[in-house]
């Protein structure tokens, strides 16, 4: 007989495979789970166990179960739901906001839930008119472009992305910023740096504390591997946001501060503004400090720099589940925030001298984080 741990490992090593059934790409809403004792069978558990682990999926709203026919992905209540709807703020989306789109899409069609789209304005002009339609929940900003709060349809549940999202009313979905910051100091750090700045965009405004976030986690892992960091900071010199701006100013400033090895910048586009100014100055690309930036934004000729890539998919995909939760029930209680971590992509700019004798042309793409 299995030991009450072992038992408990095989338990979570089922659920964990019926979630990646329920949240995969490869599998649909309404596809039938194979029957419980060939469950149970295959990861060596009784029935009853088996039987708990699906019990608990379909509490979370992943399985619903039909008598005489057998368990299904996605939750037997999304059938007779109304749509969930996705408020776009302006008219024209950018890539990372066909991202979120698809991801949340993707997952809510894993629930067995329908979506729609539409334009903020639309939305107004159909609550104004008392036109607006039923849905079961709404993704979606609750600032408007003014810093204005503003509730859709109150009572319905709600969530936004983190810095355009009002906490008191909204559940709020973002990247794990300061862990972002502190993968990242790590990472340099691993390729044998010491001497590791950072570049600060923020302003003290809401929308910007991703750049303050990334800069904390950057500061406790410098505190962590009990290196100096205070003279090796940048804080945003221009009091602006724009990293066209950011970039030069900052370059600037490098040349006057001790000797600093690697930079880890609050983005990409900071970054290629950065080394584009240096360049300007006539400071060789041998002289020029490693990096890593966020974004994963690509210069005009294609080069990329080492980079924490922020999985927008994965962030629509997150809000669906908090969404979902909170109109299932699942989720009661006060709004929470609930961060994605993100993923590192290693590429030359880490590495001490990456610029050296290597063709590299910068530029400066836009981007808000």
């Amino acid at each position: 007989m299995a030991s009450r741990a072992e038992t408990q490992r095989r338990k979570r090593e089922l659920a964990e495979e019926l979630r990646r059934m329920c949240e995969g790409a490869a599998v649909s809403s309404g596809t039938l789970l194979p029957p419980v004792r060939e469950l149970a069978s295959r990861f060596e558990m009784s029935r009853t166990t088996a039987m708990q682990v699906v019990e608990e999926l379909e509490a979370e709203g992943l399985l619903h179960t039909v008598r005489g026919q057998g368990t299904f992905i996605g939750g037997r209540e999304a059938r007779n739901r109304p749509p969930f709807l996705v408020v776009r703020t302006n008219g024209d989306w950018d890539e990372r906001d066909r991202a979120t789109y698809s991801g949340f899409t993707e997952q809510m069609s894993r629930f067995g839930a329908n979506t729609f789209s539409m334009s903020r304005q639309m939305v107004m002009e159909l609550v104004e008119s008392g036109r607006f339609p039923a849905c079961s929940g709404i993704h979606s900003s609750t600032y408007t472009e003014t810093g204005d709060p503003i509730v859709i349809a109150p009572g319905l549940p709600l969530v936004g992305f983190e810095g355009h999202a009002d906490p008191r009313v909204s559940d709020v979905v973002g990247f794990d910023n300061h862990g972002g910051g502190q993968r990242a100091c790590f990472y340099m750090h691993e390729q044998g740096h010491s001497r590791i700045g950072f570049v600060d965009c923020a302003t003290g405004k809401l929308e910007d504390e991703w750049s303050s976030e990334r800069a904390r986690g950057w500061r406790d892992a410098m505190q962590a591997l009990e290196l100096p960091f205070e003279q090796y900071f940048i804080a945003n010199p221009t009091g602006q946001a724009d990293p066209t701006l950011v970039g030069p100013a900052a370059a600037e400033t490098f040349l006057s501060m001790p000797s600093i090895s690697a930079f880890v910048f609050a983005n990409d586009s900071v970054a290629h503004s950065f080394f584009q100014r240096l360049g300007e100055l006539g400071i060789p690309p041998a002289m020029w400090p490693a990096c890593i930036g966020f974004d994963d934004l690509a210069t005009p000729d294609g080069q990329v720099l080492c980079s924490m890539r922020l999985p927008w998919d994965e962030l629509g995909r997150e809000s669906a589940r908090v969404l979902w939760s909170r109109v299932c029930g699942k989720l009661t209680g006060p709004k929470i925030h609930r961060n994605v971590p993100m993923q590192l992509i290693s590429r030359l700019s880490c590495r001490p001298g990456w610029a050296h004798d290597f063709s590299f042309s910068v530029g400066s793409p836009n981007s808000s984080s």
